[in-house]
């Protein structure tokens, strides 16, 4: 499900993740030292992000994308705006839908990492 469904679908939830989305920073403005952009017109924006055990993001937002792992077996905290958190183990090849969302993010453990994530405008 992609924003303009979930616009339509659930008109409350989409308002509330617009909202939240408008405050918080991209995370290549919040955390440069984990993402650069590697591409950008008016319908995608491909970011890699990378990062090693004991690194940590700031709160900061990502579109509605794809993620793709490329580098490293890690896990991760994700904490949202709202305080809930939740661990992540992510390895090389994984890929998966990543719904809009904002999180910090906190490298937990493993091996030092690379990845791109794929967002539409």
């Amino acid at each position: 499900m992609c924003s303009s469904d979930l616009k339509r679908e659930f008109p409350a939830y989409w308002l509330k993740v617009h909202e939240v989305m408008s405050k918080v920073k991209d995370a290549v403005t919040a955390a440069p030292h984990m993402h650069r952009v590697l591409f950008e017109n008016d319908r995608l924006l491909i970011v890699e992000y990378h990062g090693k055990p004991g690194d940590k993001a700031k709160m900061h937002s990502h579109p509605d994308g794809v993620l793709y792992h490329l580098e490293g077996k890690m896990k991760v905290r994700s904490i949202t705006p709202d305080g809930q958190v939740r661990e992540l183990e992510i390895k090389p090849g994984d890929l998966m839908w990543s719904p809009a969302t904002a999180h910090a993010l906190e490298f937990i453990e493993g091996e030092a990492c690379r990845g791109i994530h794929i967002g539409l405008k």
